[in-house]
């Protein structure tokens, strides 16, 4: 005798709705927004999860906040956070023949760089919700021009440069030192209900929090659930601790995308344990999975590096910042640490740990506003 389905279990999309799952990511992570500069990637979540929500606004951090009033008028509060910035590559400087030096914005690997298409993003000039892309490749010294040594080794990332077909002249008129580069990858369809694309970490949770909306919007619920999209977790996680500061929530979940050590398994969410979270947190969630019917694995965290906001709950992936590496239906982005922290040597990181320009965040909010009026 089949078990009747609960009134939440009813409202939780099937296998069916897939496709409509990726072409979500597909539409997340189209947008650029490197850590320091998400405007576009903000505003794409914006989009995304206002249809769901009571009100959505951006706050001074550029966090996008979706508020969904409960029907309890206790006040109790529920933080879902995702953080929505990329890994990127910050200009550094333009030399003879219009080629460009960079640094790394995030933790990368170094290794997957060569030969990768890029979008160079004249923030300098345009600002951060600039939509003007310049395609460019990154390169190095030919492979005929390498001594034997070099010819055996890994190609340093103070040794590649991006070739916008620009001469010098040409180059400095339209680049900026400070400008940004993203990797240039449209998702991919692969076999077993997978994916390839950039900026999987973490728009597919950001995704993940848009679906959890949806299934509220058609339910009853007590609390007031605050869904936000993070901004700088790459780089320094402010804005998850600004959030969790602003709204003080009673229970926090980051939701990230984590390693998968065996690549042909399936094993469900991640529950990353820690010390610090409140009795009873576990179960809940081990109740939800097993209302879905999909697994939950515990892993038990002496330390993080992921958004600070209370408990950890992950979807599983392989290695977090490589372009290789299957989740259960998804890859992270390019070019990252190899061994998984996502964060890279704290030395090598570069990128504006300051808060939106004023300007920027008011059109922002003006974008907002409208949506929260449809």
């Amino acid at each position: 005798m089949s078990r009747k389905k609960t009134s939440l279990e009813k409202n939780v999309p099937d296998q069916a709705g897939e496709n409509s799952t990726l072409k979500l990511i597909e539409r997340l992570t189209a947008a650029p927004g490197p850590s320091g500069y998400e405007t576009r990637a903000a505003l794409a979540a914006g989009e995304e999860l206002a249809p769901f929500a009571t009100k959505v606004k951006v706050d001074k951090m550029g966090s996008v906040v979706a508020f969904k009033k409960g029907l309890s008028r206790d006040g109790k509060k529920i933080l879902l956070a995702a953080h929505l910035d990329e890994i990127g590559l910050l200009i550094t400087g333009i030399e003879p023949g219009g080629f460009l030096r960079f640094t790394q914005v995030g933790g990368l690997d170094a290794r997957v760089l060569l030969g990768q298409e890029v979008l160079l993003h004249p923030v300098g000039r345009y600002g951060p919700d600039t939509r003007i892309a310049l395609p460019g490749i990154i390169g190095a010294k030919p492979p005929h021009f390498q001594t034997p040594e070099e010819s055996s080794q890994v190609i340093p990332l103070e040794d590649l440069y991006i070739d916008l077909g620009l001469d010098e002249a040409a180059a400095k008129a339209r680049v900026s030192i400070g400008d940004l580069a993203t990797p240039r990858m449209p998702l991919t369809n692969l076999k077993n209900d997978r994916a390839a694309g950039k900026a999987m970490d973490n728009r597919a949770c950001i995704a993940i929090m848009v679906q959890a909306l949806e299934i509220l919007s058609k339910c009853h619920h007590s609390w007031d659930v605050y869904a936000v999209a993070t901004v700088q977790e790459e780089v320094s996680g402010l804005g998850a601790l600004t959030s969790a500061f602003e709204i003080h929530p009673d229970i926090g979940i980051a939701i990230d995308v984590t390693r998968q050590r065996h690549l042909r398994h399936r094993q469900g969410a991640h529950h990353h344990r820690r010390a610090q979270h409140p009795p009873g947190h576990r179960r809940q969630i081990e109740e939800g999975g097993q209302a879905r019917g999909d697994p939950l694995s515990d892993r038990a965290l002496r330390r993080t590096n992921r958004d600070r906001c209370g408990g950890y709950s992950d979807i599983p992936r392989g290695h977090p910042h490589r372009p290789a590496g299957p989740a259960p239906a998804l890859h992270a982005h390019p070019g990252g640490d190899p061994g998984g922290s996502g964060r890279g040597a704290l030395g090598q990181i570069a990128g504006p740990l300051h808060p939106r320009p004023g300007r920027y965040k008011l059109g922002m909010e003006r974008r907002l506003k409208d949506l929260n009026k449809k």
